[in-house]
């Protein structure tokens, strides 16, 4: 296997999925060649070429550019098109495969899949597929059709935990489950343990270290939950009223209604100065060092990221019990596991980390069990065993 090519169709986004395939990508042995392949320029090209992984783009129709669940509202002509559309981009990748001599195809999500497992059989090479998360959309009539094309015609299907392997649906494991294998995520902790000075974040924001500062790290969409965050730190700042709340992460298309809705909601509960929102940054390591807690109230994740990355930068979390959260935190030093995802949990969960901040001073523990337990060593050497048993 000398050549792999990494797909993700996602070109606007550089975040958690698109920054392990990177890491992957980048620490990957020297025999083995790879490419990065997207539809568009965007943030992932902008992302890949600054850590110097070599990137092609094949472009796609508008129809397969749109995202944000939109394609769910088109109608029927244009559902028809796309269909024609999916079918033309397989083809067109038919010929890319061929020329670029590609030996298997790594596809970062399913809509990455559909654009591309048709090439692949017919060029005959294997396809790994990643399974990164587990949402109440999969169980849709269109994701669940989705998630039976990528099982039924994926070689390997690699889960990012124990928990979203646990949460596939059984008839998919009774009938695949030997494609399923789980492989956790490795960090490149050097770029994500910040050493900086961050005197500089607290005057960009207007803070000081008086302030308690509690953040969410993620794209501003609903399965983030920023609604619960919202409420719950509602709560919070009436008790601390040196609160302040950071959203770090952009609004991806077709989620502006979300964002305005947030906005307004902030008004409503006059804490519209408490919050502050900083878009997309690149410095994200030097963000955590601002938090006394990290939350993340999402209804779905596979192994999230932010959790593994405050755990390293020793700040505790406050997280639902989705995925492989219960991988992470695995006791009371390292964070709060919330029961159910609501305001009142939330509140509860950071309330807990405040009120014994001193007897859960575990910092150098924290950082010690994320860098042993997702080593860049192990996911590459697992990646690698799977890829050489295809």
């Amino acid at each position: 296997m000398n050549k792999i090519c990494f797909f993700d169709s996602r070109y606007k986004s550089a975040y958690g999925a698109q920054k392990s395939m990177m890491t992957l990508i980048k620490n990957l042995p020297t025999e083995i060649k790879t490419i990065l392949l997207t539809t568009e320029t965007g943030d992932l090209t902008n992302f890949s070429e600054n850590n110097n992984i070599e990137t092609q783009i094949l472009k796609a129709s508008d129809r397969i550019n749109t995202f944000g669940g939109k394609i769910l509202d088109f109608n029927i002509i244009k559902k028809l098109q796309l269909i024609i559309d999916i079918l033309m981009y397989n083809f067109k990748l038919l010929f890319w495969l061929r020329k670029n001599k590609i030996d298997v195809l790594y596809t970062n999500c399913d809509k990455s899949f559909i654009l591309s497992f048709i090439a692949a059989k017919i060029y005959r090479i294997p396809v790994v597929s990643y399974k990164r998360i587990i949402s109440s959309d999969d169980k849709s009539r269109i994701s669940r059709f989705m998630s039976y094309i990528v099982a039924r015609f994926s070689n390997k299907i690699l889960c990012i935990s124990k928990g979203v392997r646990k949460s596939i649906d059984n008839k998919l494991l009774n009938k695949f489950g030997y494609k399923y294998e789980v492989l956790y995520t490795g960090y490149d902790f050097e770029q994500i343990i910040s050493d900086n000075s961050i005197n500089y974040l607290y005057n960009n924001y207007d803070l000081n270290e008086d302030n308690l500062i509690i953040g969410l790290i993620g794209s501003i969409t609903p399965r983030k939950g920023h609604h619960i965050a919202i409420e719950a730190f509602n709560k919070i700042n009436a008790e601390f009223k040196n609160s302040k709340l950071l959203f770090v992460g952009s609004v991806p298309d077709g989620y502006k209604s979300y964002y305005n809705k947030l906005k307004n909601r902030a008004i409503e509960l006059s804490i519209e100065n408490k919050i502050i929102w900083t878009g997309y940054v690149n410095n994200i390591a030097d963000h955590y060092k601002l938090f006394d807690c990290t939350i993340l109230p999402s209804s779905a994740e596979g192994l999230p990221r932010v959790v593994v990355e405050s755990l390293a930068n020793d700040v505790p979390v406050v997280a639902n019990d989705v995925g492989g959260v219960p991988e992470i935190i695995t006791n009371g030093k390292f964070g709060y596991i919330m029961e159910n995802n609501n305001k009142k949990e939330l509140f509860k969960g950071i309330k807990f980390l405040i009120d014994n901040e001193s007897d859960i001073d575990a910092k150098n523990e924290r950082s010690e069990y994320v860098v042993n337990k997702f080593s860049i060593e192990n996911y590459v050497n697992g990646f690698i065993e799977i890829i050489n048993e295809l």
